[in-house]
């Protein structure tokens, strides 16, 4: 008699091939069962088949998106394609769906849903004549797939704006006009959808009405990135400023952006959440400064590429901090100092280091103050400072290295240090 595994156990063992799409495809292909459990992962984050990180051709991400854009048509409710056709959005008669894809979807890209490049192929292939432009056609279907997400998906845990389609390279503005895609948010089910919501990726320029509504339903996300693009609103500190219990927090600074026409509404916001706070990533010329607001602090994630002031850091204190990681651009000579300084202060709880420049003097201060480390990447022009750290560290043998070998012969000091 054959064994035939539960849903749970399937789910369970699929669990681990998330990141393997190639595999999971496969798994499709079996039987009923294993095509339901693995479609169910798939469609949890659909939109990383059209992300950069996929690497496909700009025709192959538009043919994804077609695909998912004609699934996702297929599971709309009949008084959404009435709606639709009663406005001149014609749409052909699809077959019924094999399962209920929406329902499955954790995380809502809105971004991707409202940009005129995720219809451009599907209506292309639909060979119908509307009666109405491209871009309120557009909305129109993306309202109304919001509208089904809201009323499927029964706990939605991330909300992300990002464009992570690159063919949207030309960052037109244009193309996202949030003050059309605000009703969605009014119903009871959005309510439902969106009130355990634990992580948000947005602009700092996000729409303040959108904003708004989204703060009067979700209040305890534990995650936010903010990219700052332009000045920041009031409506996206607001909703930042509303939540409880926030973990983490990433600010990615554009170019253009100048973080000092805003920076008491910045250090309000940071204020707010300076006891929940464990995780801080700061991508971009930010004044450090803002460090001593967080004694809770666990994981500390720097990225700058101009020549950042490090002196703030020698006064910094973060008993809590496990992980640090520091990639560093050109910075000033003399900030070396204030660098070991940092690493004196905090260095004997860390227990994961990535650092990315070469300097001798950092990674003797490594074998120093930081003899806890289980997790390393740095660069060595010099095996001493190798056999240093090697030296220093408490059971440097369950200590993982993903470390940079310049002009000096890893194997054999390695063999040196194990005799």
């Amino acid at each position: 008699m054959s064994c035939r595994l539960s849903v749970e156990c399937l789910t369970e063992i699929f669990e681990f091939l998330e990141k393997d799409k190639v595999t999971l495809h496969s798994c499709l292909l079996v039987n009923r069962l294993w095509c339901r459990v693995s479609v169910e992962i798939l469609w949890r984050n659909i939109w990383n088949a059209i992300s950069p990180s996929s690497r496909l051709s700009r025709l192959r991400i538009s043919s994804i998106s077609s695909r998912i854009l004609s699934t996702l048509v297929a599971c709309l409710p009949n008084e959404s394609r009435d709606f639709l056709l009663m406005n001149g959005v014609f749409i052909s008669n699809s077959k019924s769906p094999l399962f209920n894809y929406p329902s499955f979807c954790k995380v809502l890209s809105i971004s991707v849903l409202i940009n005129d490049n995720f219809y451009k192929e599907f209506f292309e292939t639909q060979n119908s004549i509307t009666s109405i432009n491209s871009r309120d056609r557009n909305y129109m279907v993306a309202q109304e797939l919001l509208k089904m997400f809201m009323k499927k998906i029964s706990s939605l845990k991330k909300l992300t704006d990002e464009k992570i389609i690159y063919y949207y390279h030309d960052d037109n503005d244009n193309n996202f006009d949030y003050g059309k895609m605000t009703n969605f948010l009014n119903s009871f089910e959005a309510r439902d959808c969106l009130q355990n919501l634990s992580e948000l990726r947005c602009s700092s320029n996000l729409d303040p009405d959108f904003c708004y509504q989204l703060s009067q339903i979700c209040k305890n996300i534990k995650s936010i990135t903010i990219e700052f693009k332009y000045s920041i609103l009031h409506g996206i500190s607001h909703l930042i400023f509303s939540q409880n219990g926030l973990k983490s927090l990433t600010f990615i600074q554009h170019s253009y952006y100048n973080y000092s026409s805003n920076y008491q509404i910045i250090q309000d916001i940071l204020t707010k959440h300076s006891n929940t706070l464990t995780k801080l990533d700061l991508n971009g010329e930010w004044p450090l400064s803002i460090l001593t607001k967080f004694p809770n602090l666990q994981v500390l994630s720097l990225s700058f590429s101009d020549g950042l002031d490090l002196k703030t850091l020698q006064f910094v204190s973060l008993l809590q901090l496990r992980i640090l990681n520091m990639k560093l651009g050109y910075f000033k000579t003399e900030s070396i100092t204030f660098l070991i300084k940092f690493l004196e202060n905090n260095g004997k709880n860390l227990k994961e280091f990535y650092i990315n420049i070469c300097n001798n003097s950092i990674n003797s201060a490594i074998a120093e103050f930081c003899p806890n480390l289980r997790s390393l990447y740095t660069q060595f022009d010099k095996g001493d400072s190798l056999k240093e750290i090697l030296k220093d560290v408490n059971n440097w043998k369950a200590l993982k290295f993903y470390v940079v070998m310049i002009m000096i012969h890893l194997l054999d000091i390695w063999e040196e240090m194990k005799c």
